[in-house]
């Protein structure tokens, strides 16, 4: 099996529980909560503070960065160079972006089509957070929908002749936006047109990756969340490792 397809049991186990809508927290905590790193009281049945906390960035860029590092394996498997982090100043219409007047401001990853130069920007939202919970509870992939508009306002050039914008965002639970999805098929197609592999083979292949980089970016970020229960209430913090180990130190 591919490593990008394998989890670990305890990444399967904080997927299950993230599916299922159970709270990660131990379930021997207090009744009354537990106080969070960020300075909330965590109540147990609170299934959704891992994904929202702000003391969780680290493990939110770390889930980012998994899904980054897949979307540029699929574009490549789709026979399309990518380079990372493009300046948006420094691409073709770049000047007509809204986010232009920030000379830090930077896509995900540059693709490099035969018909034109894109920049994508990968984002992971979760829909019961604050500002997508109203959309996402009337309409299934609102908040997807909703990341991808906030995206493409800030970084979509109006020049026509510039870059094409691909904004790539992705629920928590692990719906796609449809910009995304749209990329997917693109590059399907193109792979197909070789003869070298089918279509259905390569959307499908691609979608099990991110959906196994999610369930381990999800993982991130409810054993940080677990550090910092642990952290916050109790002295001399020591870290779990990221994998387990039998050497001696």
């Amino acid at each position: 099996m591919a490593p990008t397809l394998a989890l670990t049991d305890q990444e399967f186990r904080f997927a299950l529980l993230h599916r299922f809508g159970v709270s990660c927290a131990p379930p021997n905590a207090p009744p009354g909560g537990i106080s969070c790193a960020c300075g909330r009281l965590v109540a147990l049945g609170d299934v959704d503070h891992a994904q929202t906390c702000p003391a969780n960035r680290k493990a939110v860029t770390m889930r980012h960065e998994i899904e980054k590092s897949l979307w540029r394996r699929i574009i490549s498997r789709g026979t399309v160079a990518t380079a990372l982090e493009p300046a948006v100043q420094n691409v073709a219409g770049g000047a007509a972006a809204r986010c232009a007047a920030n000379p830090r401001a930077r896509g995900d990853i540059l693709i490099a089509f035969t018909d034109g130069v894109a920049i994508a920007d990968v984002s992971i939202v979760h829909p019961a957070g604050a500002s997508y919970v109203k959309g996402a509870a009337r309409q299934p992939g609102k908040a997807a929908a909703q990341r991808d508009a906030e995206k493409i306002a800030k970084y979509a050039s109006a020049d026509p002749n510039g870059y094409t914008f691909i904004p790539l965002s992705m629920e928590s639970f692990g719906r796609l936006g449809k910009p995304a999805m749209q990329l997917l098929n693109r590059l399907a197609t193109t792979a197909a047109d070789s003869g070298a592999v089918r279509k259905d083979t390569f959307v499908g292949g691609a979608l099990r990756e991110l959906s196994v980089g999610l369930a381990k970016g999800n993982a991130c970020l409810f054993r940080h969340f677990l550090h910092n229960l642990a952290r916050n209430n109790g002295a001399a913090f020591v870290p779990g490792a990221d994998v387990p180990y039998d050497v001696l130190d």
